[in-house]
Formats: structure tokens, C-alpha cells, sequence
């Protein structure tokens, strides 16, 4: 997977949230943070978990750590930047996606040979995934399934999405799609998260 495939699989991902794909509620007995899933949400980022995610992906040197946590902190409070602007939601992912390839390309330039051709492997899914293990203490049962669920939902919001591009279906079928999409991977996720996990990333999409 080519480095621009990589941007936009990974926006695409990222948005699975922010654009409707709420975090599952937490059982009824435990008080649960209520998140916001209209389209004006932004999520936050947190810097110290992606400049952990690279290091331990493309197992970095000191020198290059140093320079990615530079990167990473000025890359996101940019991102945080654009989620506080009074743009349309369509003009801050745009801008979004804008600064996530200057950050990439930022981040090849600290790379070794070896380590682009990792970094030039990478998914979509193993970034997001690799976050939520982080943020969430996964374990690797977990991550599995949590990448195949991520994979399911991004491989049919682009189908629908290219669908509907096409004129094969309507704006509404394409609507009902997402809702079937969304209903799946949140009942995938339930399933796969315990309780307290649930709680904690309710807790991580209310901090907008």
C-alpha cells in the first residue's frame, strides 16, 4: 500500500467515528459519558500515543524520537486547530487529510531506508488499531478482531460511497448502508471490549 493510499484509507478510518460512528454505549449499570456524533465533532489526539505508535512500529533510534515527538506535537495542536475553526465540517476534514500527508511526509524524511519500506507497509487499520491497544490496553485477541471490524466498516462505507458516485444507488441507500455499517461495528466492538474498556473510550470521544 502506497503512501497516498495509506492518507486516505486512514482519513477514512478516522472518520468512521467522528462521522456518525458512535463509541458503543457502556452497560446500563455503569454511567456512561455521552458522545457527541454529529458531524461538527472533532476528536482529540493525543500526542505522546502516536509518537509511541511509530516508535514501537518502525522501531526508532532516540535521535528519531526526539525529532517525531517534535512533529507530532505541532502536527496536533494544528489538528486541534482545525477541529476549533467555524468551517463546515467537509472543508476541516479536507484540511484534516491536508495536514495528516504533510505529516507523513514529515515523518519519511526521518526515516532510514528500511524503515520507509515498513512504514510504506503499514495499514490503515495497524495505525488505528495499534492506538486504540495503547489508549484501551488491548490484548491481542483484541486487536485482531478490532482491525478485521475497522476493515469490514471502511470496506463498505468506500463501496457505498463509489456506489452512489456512480448513480447504482440513492443518497437514502447509501444513508440506510452507513446505518447498517455503523449498527455492525458497534455491536462488533461491544462484543470484543469489556466493560471498563468501553467506559474509557466513551470517555476519550467526549474530550472534544
Amino acid at each position: 500500500m502506497n503512501l497516498k493510499t495509506i492518507i486516505i484509507c486512514g482519513a477514512l478510518l478516522t472518520s468512521l467515528y467522528n462521522t456518525g460512528f458512535a463509541a458503543p454505549a457502556a452497560p446500563k449499570s455503569k454511567p456512561v459519558v455521552k458522545t457527541n456524533t454529529q458531524t461538527s465533532a472533532w476528536p482529540s489526539q493525543d500526542p505522546a500515543v502516536r509518537t509511541s505508535m511509530y516508535v514501537r512500529l518502525l522501531n526508532m533510534t532516540p535521535d528519531q524520537v526526539k525529532k517525531l515527538s517534535s512533529l507530532t506535537t505541532k502536527h496536533n495542536a494544528q489538528y486541534a486547530k482545525i477541529g476549533q475553526s467555524k468551517s463546515d465540517i467537509t472543508v476541516r476534514l479536507k484540511m484534516a487529510r491536508e495536514l495528516r500527508k504533510n505529516y507523513q511526509k514529515s515523518i519519511m524524511a526521518l526515516l532510514s531506508p528500511a524503515q520507509k519500506d515498513r512504514f510504506s507497509k503499514i495499514t490503515a487499520s495497524e495505525v488505528r488499531v495499534e492506538m486504540l491497544r495503547q489508549q484501551l490496553n488491548l490484548t491481542q485477541e483484541q486487536s485482531v478482531g478490532m482491525a478485521k471490524l475497522m476493515k469490514e466498516a471502511g470496506d463498505t462505507i468506500k463501496r457505498l460511497q463509489e456506489a452512489e458516485s456512480k448513480k447504482e444507488i440513492t443518497a437514502d441507500q447509501r444513508a440506510k448502508g452507513f446505518a447498517e455499517a455503523r449498527k455492525k461495528l458497534d455491536d462488533g466492538v461491544k462484543s470484543l471490549l469489556t466493560p471498563q474498556q468501553i467506559q474509557k473510550m466513551n470517555q476519550g470521544f467526549s474530550k472534544r
